[in-house]
């Protein structure tokens, strides 16, 4: 994908929306809350995220591990299937992460679009709070981002623009950004972002 289509992209998502770039001032606020909630929601939130103690993590590494904490509260459906996904099937639809020295051309190749439809965020080397490299993968290309916010912000607004259907198992999760972080209009939310969302607000009000 060349600049000038990424520029297209943000450009017409700009002219649709007023909240385009919402997320860049209102997600300092979520990171916090997102991670208490996901610790209380999923008991293996620790093993699947690969860290010990969050009180040891700077605000921005709070940042972007909430990022990966948003799947594990808000988790999508199995795919072909009743009821929600496993925690680290919607965990890894949302974000995927391998190791350093994966080789990004040969991952593309064996995405398969039926099971794992694009967009969506591959980290490859370092962790969910410090990653090495950060893509958003979409029509088999890498798009290198210099930060996990910039990934989940221009892989929400490539859903919007190509109008794709958000990844079953993961839908909750982008469902919780349009609805609540972006404001924007959709299909009826999740009854596990309806709960979230229901929990925010009351910490708003004390």
């Amino acid at each position: 994908m060349t600049l000038f289509r990424r520029f297209k992209i943000e450009q017409d998502f700009a002219e649709k929306f007023l909240s385009a770039d919402k997320i860049f001032t209102v997600w300092p606020t979520y990171a916090w809350k997102i991670i208490d909630y996901g610790i209380a929601r999923c008991p293996s939130w620790s093993t699947l995220l690969d860290v010990s103690d969050i009180t040891t993590l700077s605000q921005e590494e709070q940042e972007v591990l909430a990022f990966s904490m948003l799947p594990l509260i808000c988790r999508g459906r199995a795919k072909g299937m009743r009821g929600k996904c496993s925690f680290k099937c919607s965990l890894e639809a949302f974000i995927d992460l391998k190791p350093e020295g994966t080789d990004l051309e040969y991952y593309i190749n064996q995405i398969d679009r039926k099971t794992r439809p694009q967009p969506f965020i591959l980290i490859i080397g370092g962790s969910r709070t410090k990653p090495l490299q950060t893509f958003v993968i979409v029509e088999r290309q890498g798009v290198l981002c210099s930060t996990m916010t910039k990934a989940i912000d221009y892989a929400l607004k490539l859903h919007y623009v190509l109008d794709v259907v958000y990844q079953e198992q993961c839908f909750a999760a982008w469902q919780f950004l349009q609805s609540v972080v972006y404001q924007l209009p959709g299909d009826a939310t999740s009854s596990s972002v309806r709960e979230f969302r229901t929990y925010l607000k009351s910490l708003e009000e004390e």
